[in-house]
């Protein structure tokens, strides 16, 4: 088992334009013959459908933070998916979901002294769920990334505009690809002196 970084130099999307994690997973696993048991990408790459990709594969996806903002509400489903609670991040209250005739979840809240109904999607809930799975992750784990990020960083520091001079997307992978191995061999060597001293 290895771990996996997700590198943008061949970006696909989708037609709701969300980038894949697929292609670089699959072609990862064509060349090691071996599944990864983590992938850290970036989070463009964050989304339900590619973290219903690596659990189905087994691999846990890794990612530097959880887009969007945090919900007022920790929502947490039982087992068996009959119950919810609902705990207010504000003031800590606990309370027991209802299920509604549509499907959603209603938690009656009082804040304030006001009364007040928050309904919530079985979506809210997931992606509750896995902003809690991603927030017990180490930083350390979800830092690994930021070293890639300053390799694109890096990659459009000298252009003008963050436009290059090459036209064609050959051109264009090739520029990307020289430029990302040019950063990390000066990186590796200035990583080798410090050691060496």
């Amino acid at each position: 088992m290895f771990s996996l970084k997700i590198l943008p130099f061949h970006i696909i999307f989708n037609r709701n334009h969300v980038i894949q994690e697929e292609p670089g997973v699959e072609g990862a696993m064509e060349v090691t013959g071996q599944v990864p048991e983590s992938s850290t990408a970036d989070g463009g790459y964050q989304s339900a459908g590619t973290q219903e990709y690596a659990e189905g594969k087994g691999i846990e996806p890794v990612f530097p933070d959880f887009q969007g903002r945090r919900g007022a509400y920790e929502l947490e489903i039982s087992k068996d998916g009959t119950s919810m609670e609902a705990t207010n991040r504000t003031t800590g209250r606990k309370m027991k979901a209802v299920r509604t005739k549509g499907g959603s979840w209603r938690v009656d809240d009082e804040v304030d002294g006001k009364k007040h109904r928050c309904y919530f999607t079985d979506e809210n809930v997931a992606s509750s769920m896995r902003r809690r799975v991603f927030e017990a992750i180490p930083k350390a784990k979800r830092w690994l990334r930021n070293n890639v990020e300053a390799t694109i960083f890096q990659l459009t520091f000298h252009t003008r505009n963050n436009k290059t001079r090459y036209r064609g997307l050959m051109r264009q992978n090739i520029f990307a690809i020289s430029r990302c191995l040019w950063v990390n061999c000066v990186r590796l060597s200035l990583f080798e002196l410090r050691m060496s001293k």
